[in-house]
């Protein structure tokens, strides 16, 4: 009996050895056992606080004059650089300013069959730099001739004073669509070089016929009719006129958006 009971001490003393061995190592494994200084009841040790992702600002949108416009190019022109082609002129901190009158920027643009097109410009003085016309933008295009001033689709905007032979004197739009072409002039004086105007050209189909609008400063300069769409291969928009020489020289531009409305 007593063989019998040393072996089964013996077995009996070896299994709470290891019994108490596991124990040890499975309260000391993390997250293990309830330490109450350290870990509330029911908290893991290894939790984190969750990450939360800032919202990612929105791009804002440039404000235009037109309720139903959709924005195409936004070229701020203020940042050094445009999204055009640009020939000569300088960019300064309020856009990009015309050195010489053979500078441009161009914009080649998909057809825009109805669409607006509208720009900042500034240090303007009423009189021009010489007698001659001076051109704000023109529009044409170049895929059915490389002559702007033949061109059968063609917009421009001259900026002329009382030194012109040009009867329409001061401001004077030339809007041609399909070789139909249409002149309107307006006694316009109110250029000044400190003051900054938003100009804004309009064209395309509103109910069953073709109109265009032009505004200066928000006001509406001239308002008329076309027969012909206005459809271009491709629409060419340009700030000045470089291959005539006519762009207006001193003139800052700023703020360039096209788009259909």
């Amino acid at each position: 009996m007593r063989i019998f009971w040393l072996r089964t001490s013996t077995k009996f003393t070896a299994s709470a050895l290891l019994l108490a061995v596991y124990s040890i190592l499975f309260l000391s494994l993390p997250g293990c056992g309830n330490d109450s200084s350290s870990n509330p009841v029911g908290q893991s040790s290894n939790t984190t606080a969750p990450v939360i992702a800032s919202p990612t600002p929105a791009t804002p949108q440039p404000e235009t004059q037109g309720k139903s416009d959709q924005v195409l190019l936004y070229d701020p022109l203020t940042n050094g650089s445009s999204l055009g082609d640009i020939g000569g002129g300088e960019f300064t901190d309020q856009g990009w300013k015309v050195i010489a009158s053979s500078n441009f920027i161009v914009y080649d643009m998909e057809p825009i069959e109805t669409g607006f097109f509208e720009f900042d410009i500034t240090n303007l003085p009423l009189r021009n730099p010489s007698r001659d016309a001076r051109h704000l933008f023109f529009m044409w295009d170049p895929s059915v001739g490389s002559n702007m001033t033949s061109n059968p689709f063609r917009v421009s905007l001259q900026k002329l004073d009382g030194r012109s032979s040009i009867n329409n004197r001061w401001t004077r739009l030339r809007f041609i669509s399909g070789n139909r072409q249409q002149d309107f002039g307006k006694y316009y004086r109110k250029w000044a070089p400190e003051k900054t105007f938003r100009i804004r050209l309009e064209w395309g189909q509103e109910g069953n016929v073709n109109v265009g609008r032009l505004f200066i400063a928000s006001e509406e300069i001239f308002f008329f009719q076309y027969a012909k769409p206005y459809i271009l291969g491709t629409h060419r928009i340009e700030l000045g006129a470089a291959p005539r020489a006519e762009t207006h020289e001193d003139a800052i531009y700023s703020n360039v958006i096209i788009g259909t409305r």
